[in-house]
């Protein structure tokens, strides 16, 4: 049982968003991340989300990547790779990817990535954090709705 712990403590957690209008829902995600060991997270550059979303973030990635290095529980964050290049997965070599609700596992470039590593990280689906309520999406419409009535 000791062993299991130290093993879990030590791992390499690997965990990807664009972490917009930081919230709870974000704050959870990485503390479910970091009981499977020591967390990185990378964040989604601007011009991937805008080529991703068709909009700009709200923050851009400098002031992301700051608010989510200072979470507790986030061991170091490091911006994603810009462009069509998908490098992060092999450079980091993960024991564990952990995906968010809304995070789809099955994108091709993050599958090759995968399944060009030697020993294969173990993927975990972390479920949302009252989904109905934090949302990035949701709360800039919301912003967005209180400014017009301004």
């Amino acid at each position: 049982m000791k062993s299991e712990k130290r093993k879990v403590k030590s791992a390499k957690v690997l965990v990807f968003g664009v972490f917009d209008l930081l919230h709870p829902g974000h704050v959870a995600f990485i503390r479910a991340a970091a009981k499977h060991g020591k967390v990185t997270v990378v964040v989604t550059p601007d011009a991937k989300v805008l080529a991703e979303k068709g909009r700009p973030a709200f923050f851009d990635e400098n002031a992301r990547l700051a608010m989510v290095a200072a979470l507790k529980g986030v061991e170091q964050a490091e911006l994603g790779d810009k462009g069509a290049r998908w490098t992060v997965v092999a450079r980091l070599a993960p024991d564990v990817i952990c995906i968010g609700h809304d995070q789809d596992a099955s994108h091709p470039k993050f599958l090759a990535q995968v399944a060009g590593l030697r020993k294969p990280p173990k993927i975990v689906r972390i479920g949302g954090h009252e989904t109905r309520k934090y949302s990035s999406t949701r709360l800039k419409l919301e912003i967005h709705r209180t400014r017009e009535k301004d």
